[in-house]
C-alpha cells in the first residue's frame, strides 16, 4: 500500500554537479518502482539548499502509482551519520529494511521475525553483475529502467522548483 525509504548522510565534498535527489533518491525511485513492479504516475518534491547554491541538499519525494499505491523518500545530506532504510506497509504487516546493518524485520499482528539474508557489500555485488554482464553470464540492465529513473528524478526535481504535481512521462 505504501512504501518509504530514507537515506540520509554527510555530503561527500566531491559531488559537485548534482543534487540530492540525482545523487542518492534516484537509488529510491528505482527500488520502490521496481517492487511495486510499476512506474510512477506523478511525483510532488519539496527540496532546499545551504550547502550547495546551485543544488539541493535536502529533498522530501512523493511518488504515486495509481490503486492507491505511494512511494515517499526522504533524501539529505545533513544528518550527521549515514542512515539507509525502507519501509513497507501492506494490509497484513509491515516490512523493515535497514541496508547498512543488512537486516530485514517482518511485523504482523501476531509476530516479528527477522527475514534470513546473505549479508555482500552492496559494491561487490554491483560490479559483479556488471562484470557477468559484459562476459554475457546474466541479462542486462533494461535501459528504459535507467531512462524512467532519471525521468521520474528531473520530475521531482521540476516539481520542487516550480511547487507543483508533476506527472511523470513514459
Amino acid at each position: 500500500v505504501s512504501m518509504s525509504a530514507r537515506r540520509v548522510g554527510p555530503h561527500n565534498p566531491r559531488i559537485r554537479d548534482v543534487g540530492i535527489i540525482m545523487d542518492l533518491g534516484v537509488h529510491d525511485i528505482d527500488t520502490i518502482s521496481y517492487l511495486y513492479n510499476v512506474k510512477a504516475k506523478s511525483v510532488y518534491a519539496i527540496a532546499g539548499n545551504g550547502l550547495l547554491d546551485s543544488h539541493e541538499n535536502h529533498a522530501g519525494i512523493l511518488m504515486q502509482f495509481g490503486r492507491g499505491r505511494a512511494g515517499m523518500i526522504d533524501v539529505n545530506w545533513l544528518t550527521p551519520h549515514k542512515v539507509r532504510r525502507l519501509t513497507a506497509v501492506g494490509n497484513e504487516g509491515v516490512a523493515y529494511l535497514d541496508y547498512i546493518s543488512q537486516t530485514v524485520e517482518l511485523h504482523d499482528g501476531d509476530w516479528i521475525r527477522s527475514a534470513k539474508i546473505e549479508e555482500k557489500e552492496p559494491l561487490v555485488n554491483e560490479l559483479e553483475y556488471f562484470i557477468g554482464t559484459v562476459e554475457g553470464q546474466r541479462s542486462r540492465i533494461f535501459e528504459d529502467d535507467g531512462r524512467y529513473v532519471l525521468k521520474t528524478a528531473l520530475a521531482a526535481i521540476r516539481s520542487y522548483r516550480e511547487g507543483r504535481l508533476v506527472g511523470v512521462e513514459g
